[in-house]
């Protein structure tokens, strides 16, 4: 039931009859003082201190907001900060990532009304691993090391600025 809501951002964001259908299912069965409490305790401590860091370092290039954490201990806090971003008001693409393990993780978001993320990621990224998503959420999976060879390094501004560079090439432009 949960992740119904959170495919569809509640509702809003290509929800099919399906969807609808099943979420009317499982609510039958469903206990909504634990519903509850999972959807208030959304974001731990390590979120929290994730999401500063994010906002302290944070990107703003035409209307698209970027940060990239370098390594990180979890990716489910880039997906945390990527809907929060997306919030901003003038924001209408967010784009944030990290280093986990051997690969780059990048998480995309947008506000729909323009190109869509998953054709973006797409485009910007399967040369180097598996990217791809929907017209408003997209993620990239790349193996750093072909990262590197055009980076030339693993550092954050080297691979800041080559996230960036692909976005902008290939996100279309900038709509106020």
């Amino acid at each position: 039931m949960l992740g119904i809501k959170t495919d569809t951002a509640d509702f809003t964001r290509g929800a099919t009859l399906k969807d609808i259908k099943a979420f009317q299912y499982l609510y039958r069965f469903a206990d909504n003082n634990i519903v509850t409490k999972v959807e208030r305790a959304a974001l731990t401590q390590e979120d929290l201190d994730f999401l500063g860091r994010a906002i302290r370092h944070r990107k703003i290039i035409n209307n698209r907001v970027f940060f990239h954490a370098g390594k990180i201990s979890k990716p489910d806090g880039l997906v945390v900060v990527a809907d929060f971003f997306l919030t901003l008001s003038k924001v209408n693409w967010s784009i944030i990532s990290g280093i986990y393990e051997s690969r780059l993780i990048i998480v995309i978001r947008n506000d729909g009304l323009r190109k869509g993320a998953g054709n973006t990621a797409k485009e910007a990224f399967s040369a180097f691993g598996s990217a791809g998503g929907h017209k408003t959420m997209a993620r990239a999976e790349l193996e750093l090391k072909r990262v590197k060879k055009q980076t030339r390094s693993a550092g954050k501004k080297a691979v800041s600025g080559w996230i960036i560079e692909a976005i902008e090439k290939t996100a279309g432009r900038k709509i106020e």
